[in-house]
């Protein structure tokens, strides 16, 4: 799929599994195979074993403009695609070490990197597809940070470059985003490979675990009930959230209870060989347990 010009697009996944796209400014190729597929303006495309394109016949309510951002989002200093993303799962919060961050709406014992799976994809090896609505952006760029007065805080710190620069009359706002298919360090140990999430600055290294690595790609944990939460109701200043696992009916993710203590810090996610995912151990690390987590790589249902 090629996007030749900026526009509006939309990307989703069907009742029937397959892929929709809609245009709803700019053109769009979609590639199938050896052929190539024009999807113009106001038209919509589905993508399945087959390529069908037609007029969109959508109500406009798809395309309702985003609220204006909170004054703690414009501190983030993060794109409006980040801030639509993570809008309705928690909220920005303010910490003396990395200035706004954003505080997920989790259930206290939860830990980043605990519900999901790991995935080979090339080229850029194992990739961390989580299970939260929200993940894409916090387990692709940024740091997370288990500070003492928040819990876990996800910090972009730096992962977004912004350019203001014009071209003729216009004037043009960029942002340059760092993705990395995970932030966390692995630590293989023999039977057992464990991994952390980064520190805030921490270089990204490949890890040097082959493809066919079943200490990974065994590793798939789904979402749990009462882990995390979305803002229900409508309005400014909604405080009432709903558990995401109920409001998404979703058949393969769990229904787990709600823990009531946090993790403690130092915690590893470890994956043996030849088993499935447990809690991990205790010993060593840094005061950042990964559990599995993160929402998976799909895109959501918004214009960008």
């Amino acid at each position: 799929m090629r996007f030749p010009v900026p526009g509006r697009y939309r990307l989703a996944v069907t009742d029937s599994d397959d892929t929709q796209l809609v245009v709803r400014r700019g053109n769009a190729i979609v590639m199938q195979e050896d052929d190539e597929f024009r999807v113009a303006e106001g038209e919509a495309a589905t993508i399945g074993r087959g390529v069908s394109i037609g007029r969109y016949e959508g109500g406009g309510e798809d395309y309702v403009s985003s609220p204006p951002p909170s004054d703690e989002e414009r501190q983030a200093n993060v794109p409006p695609p980040v801030v639509d993303e993570l809008r309705e799962y928690g909220d920005w919060v303010y910490t003396p070490a990395y200035g706004y961050v954003w505080r997920p709406q989790v259930a206290m014992d939860w830990t980043p990197y605990t519900y999901g799976r790991w995935m080979w994809i090339s080229p850029y090896g194992w990739t961390w597809v989580s299970s939260e609505p929200w993940g894409w952006y916090p387990y692709r760029c940024g740091y997370w940070v288990d500070d003492p007065a928040f819990g876990w805080v996800w910090t972009p710190f730096d992962a977004f470059v912004s350019v203001n620069f014009f071209f003729g009359s216009f004037h043009h706002f960029h942002h340059n985003v760092f993705f990395f298919p995970s932030t966390v360090r692995f630590i293989p140990g023999g039977r057992r490979v464990r991994w952390v999430p980064l520190r805030p600055g921490e270089r990204f290294r490949q890890p040097e675990i082959r493809r066919g690595d079943v200490r990974l790609s065994r590793w798939n944990r789904p979402l749990e009930g009462g882990r995390v939460f979305v803002r229900s109701g409508s309005g400014a200043g909604r405080r009432d959230w709903r558990d995401v696992a109920a409001v998404q009916e979703v058949p393969e993710r769990g229904r787990g209870v709600a823990g009531t203590e946090r993790t403690p810090a130092g915690r590893w996610q470890e994956m043996r060989e030849g088993g499935s995912g447990g809690r991990g151990d205790t010993t060593g690390g840094w005061g950042g347990g990964g559990g599995r987590g993160g929402s998976g790589g799909g895109v959501g249902g918004r214009f960008r």
